[in-house]
Formats: C-alpha cells, sequence, structure tokens
C-alpha cells in the first residue's frame, strides 16, 4: 500500500513538473504569440528586405533600448539618475554618460515606457489588429496565416518569432530578444572612463 502512495505522488510532482515547464513555452498561433508579445519588456523587431538583408533592429531588454537602422546604431542604458549612450557611426563606437536630470527623465521614459506598439516599423504589422480580429480576419492556409483581404500579406510563428511577410519583406517580432553590446562598444566605455 506504501508503495502505491509513494507511485502516485511521484507521478504528481512529475506532472506538475512538466506543467510547469509549458508556462514558458512560446504559443504557435499568431494572435497567442501577440499578447505574450505586448506583454514581453524583451522584445525585437527586425526588418529584412527583399534581398534577405537585416536593415533595422528596434529592440527593448528590461532598462535596454537598442535601434540600429542603415546610418548607424545607438543602445541606451537606463540607470537611476543616469542614462548610458552607445552609438555605432562612421564604423566607431563612441560612448557617453547623460546625468542632466531632465535628459535623464526624458530618455528613461523612452525607454522604460516604450513598448512593442510604439516601436512598430514602416510596413510592419498592426499588433492590435491581430490580437482583437485574428479569428474574423485570418485563415491558415499551408500553414501560415493570411489576412483574408490582402492575400500577399501572412503571418507564422516560427521558433520564438512571429513572422510577418508581405511584398518580398520580412518583419520578425521575437519574444525575448537579448541586446549584446558589441565588445568595441564596451572599450569605448573603458576609454571614457579612463581619459
Amino acid at each position: 500500500m506504501r508503495k502505491k502512495y509513494v507511485i502516485v505522488i511521484t507521478s504528481l510532482i512529475i506532472i506538475l513538473i512538466l506543467s510547469m515547464g509549458l508556462v514558458g513555452c512560446i504559443p504557435s498561433r499568431p494572435d497567442k504569440f501577440v499578447v505574450r508579445l505586448l506583454a514581453s519588456e524583451k522584445w525585437g523587431i527586425i526588418s529584412i528586405n527583399d534581398k534577405g538583408v537585416e536593415t533595422s533592429v528596434i529592440a527593448r531588454n528590461g532598462n535596454m533600448r537598442m535601434d540600429i537602422g542603415a546610418k548607424g546604431s545607438t543602445c541606451l542604458v537606463a540607470g537611476k539618475n543616469a542614462i548610458e549612450m552607445y552609438r555605432f557611426e562612421n564604423e566607431v563606437w563612441t560612448y557617453e554618460i547623460i546625468k542632466k536630470a531632465d535628459q535623464v527623465e526624458l530618455l528613461r521614459k523612452e525607454i522604460l515606457n516604450s513598448n512593442v506598439i510604439d516601436s512598430n516599423v514602416v510596413d510592419g504589422l498592426d499588433l492590435k489588429y491581430v490580437r482583437d480580429d485574428f479569428e474574423t480576419k485570418y485563415e491558415k492556409i499551408d500553414g501560415k496565416w493570411y489576412e483574408r483581404n490582402t492575400m500577399p500579406a501572412s503571418l507564422y510563428v516560427k521558433g520564438s518569432s512571429l513572422v510577418y511577410e508581405k511584398n518580398n519583406k520580412i518583419v520578425k517580432y521575437i519574444i525575448d530578444y537579448k541586446i549584446d553590446l558589441p565588445p568595441e562598444a564596451k572599450q569605448a566605455k573603458k576609454d571614457y572612463l579612463n581619459r
């Protein structure tokens, strides 16, 4: 009898552990993905042109915000009383620390209050539209979801990304996007602080 209790309790513990593991899974349906993306503090939006080249990245990771475009890159890191700014222009990384209270407050709002919807790219997806009207506006064909009134536009989830394709352009929406500063940016900070 005691052996049966041990087996039952062990089985319940295993089921509980497996259930907890499923909580962190990425949803496979675009509307469910968007709900999770909108609630995330770590996200990235990557635009890819018709030649398969990344043209821009907009990302937020907690207290960090990164914007990468054709003209260069900017990464802002919000601290309590200062903002660290890393910039990549003309093939060189620079570092600056901003301490003026009004500038810090403005930049903190830009970093910490920005969400995926505010950062949506040109030709990107209307995330609220997908979240609110998915059932009536999209249909699944060959593993992709197509908007009924614009058949060339499609959505599908691949890994931790929601992929939006329209007119040979691709926009990827990524949950838990990690912002990595390159060693050159970190070196620019060391050089700035040691001068």
